[in-house]
């Protein structure tokens, strides 16, 4: 799987891309922020402002905040593969 859009920061890693509202979303873990927290971002768009970005520990404060807007859409989208790949890659350090 490829990101639609152009994203680029080397700190961030693609980890997938769906469908949402008739927008196409690239979901992305980013190491390289500032004070050495993760953060969780989608992509909209290929310009520079056509993303929204997160720290894990308000997801669930900003999509109580915008439940029924556009970013509270993306919030939950965000924070589903977030979820998901979190659980992924636990199941791959327990097989390992």
């Amino acid at each position: 799987m490829i990101p639609t859009f152009k994203h680029n920061c080397t700190g961030c890693m693609f980890i997938g891309k769906i469908e949402l509202l008739d927008m196409q979303l690239d979901f992305y873990v980013c190491s390289g922020g500032s004070a050495h927290k993760t953060s969780y971002i989608v992509r909209f768009g290929d310009q520079p402002g056509e993303y929204y970005s997160t720290a894990e520990d308000i997801l669930d404060v900003l999509l109580a905040r915008d439940k029924k807007t556009t970013n509270g859409h993306l919030i939950l989208a965000l924070r589903q593969w977030y979820k998901d790949y979190v659980r992924k890659e636990k199941q791959k350090k327990e097989t390992k």
